[in-house]
């Protein structure tokens, strides 16, 4: 068998030319498309195990929480479970109190109503004895004379403090003063409280009288800014309050 040798050499500058295409056209493209899959395979990879990571971490963390959210449920219950009995136990308290409170209520009031009733029967009795003391002393066949109340409030008028009396005087000159009494006085009644008054007040005096049987018997002494009485229906009246408030 004879071997050309150019032919050979020709062959041989064929293939290494036709590697050379080949390396060239289609060893480095695939070779890059593999090494990218590769690397996509690998970042795949890389994510599915972080994501299997996360789930075990999730999973571990959804069963740590059904864990607390039992603990926390039964304590929850339990925590119910006292609230429930405390309020009972307050609530039966409650009732107890509400009861006694309504009965002391009810004590109270029925002791109420019995005073008031009994201060009712009290002041209407004493009513009535100081109207019937009025009328006695209104129909009286024998009056008394108010000379004693005049001189009685003279006395008052003496015993009442400076500056009371000029206050109750004013400004007017010469002081306009009413002597009020239940009869009408003589004129040597007037004439001594006009000289009394001038004596006691150091001023002189427009002395004026008038006569108010409501009185019953006394007399009154009316200035310009106050009124000074001793008068037995003003002690009637004192009477009548002093009933009225006297504690049963």
């Amino acid at each position: 068998m004879h071997l050309d040798l150019w032919t050979l050499l020709l062959q041989a500058i064929n293939l290494a030319v036709l590697l050379a295409l080949l390396r060239w056209v289609l060893y480095k493209p695939l070779m890059t498309v593999i090494d990218k899959r590769q690397q996509r395979i690998r970042e795949e990879l890389a994510v599915a195990k972080a994501e299997r990571q996360k789930a075990e971490q999730e999973s571990q963390a959804l069963t740590a929480q059904r864990a607390a959210i039992d603990a926390t449920r039964d304590e929850a219950l339990n925590e119910a479970r006292q609230s429930a009995e405390a309020e009972r136990l307050a609530l039966l308290a409650s009732a107890r109190a509400a009861i006694q409170a309504e009965q002391a209520e009810a004590r109270q009031q029925l002791g109420n109503e019995r005073q008031l009733a009994s201060r009712a029967l009290m002041t209407e009795a004493s009513s009535m004895a100081v109207d019937l003391a009025t009328r006695l002393i209104g129909s009286s066949p024998t009056p008394v004379g108010d000379s004693e109340f005049v001189d009685a409030l003279l006395e008052h008028l003496k015993a009442t403090p400076a500056q009371d009396r000029e206050r109750w005087l004013g400004s007017t000159q010469p002081a306009p003063v009413k002597l009020v009494c239940a009869t009408a006085p003589s004129a040597a009644t007037l004439q001594k409280v006009k000289e009394q008054l001038t004596q006691a007040l150091n001023t002189e005096i427009a002395l004026q009288s008038d006569t108010l049987p409501s009185l019953l018997r006394g007399a009154e002494l009316h200035f310009e800014h106050g009124v000074l009485s001793q008068s037995w229906s003003a002690e009637l009246a004192a009477a009548r309050v002093e009933l009225h408030q006297a504690p049963l």
